[in-house]
């Protein structure tokens, strides 16, 4: 969402391996923990983006967030994400 960026190296069975210039060679993020999150948002409408909310790697599942339909940023802190403005990004 913010800071350093992360790549889609590949999928592997259950996890997506996300590369960063921390771990160039990827390091896995379950695909539940992504599923888990877009139910969340689909259920609450709007999401907290943090450790505690979303689990480690939470910028990497915010960024996936930000891709659904009608999903906007809401510049907080921690920053939200909600669903159903459709006006784009907020605070930009």
């Amino acid at each position: 969402m913010a800071g350093r960026p992360n790549r889609v190296a590949r999928l592997e069975h259950d996890a997506v391996i996300v590369a960063t210039q921390r771990s160039p060679e990827g390091t896995p993020v379950p695909v539940i923990w992504v599923q888990d999150a877009i139910d969340r948002l689909h259920k609450t409408h709007e999401i907290e983006v943090s450790v505690e909310s979303l689990g480690y790697r939470s910028a990497f599942v915010g960024a996936v967030l930000l891709t659904l339909p009608d999903a906007v940023l809401v510049r907080t802190t921690p920053p939200r994400i909600r669903l159903g403005s459709g006006t784009g990004h907020e605070g930009s």
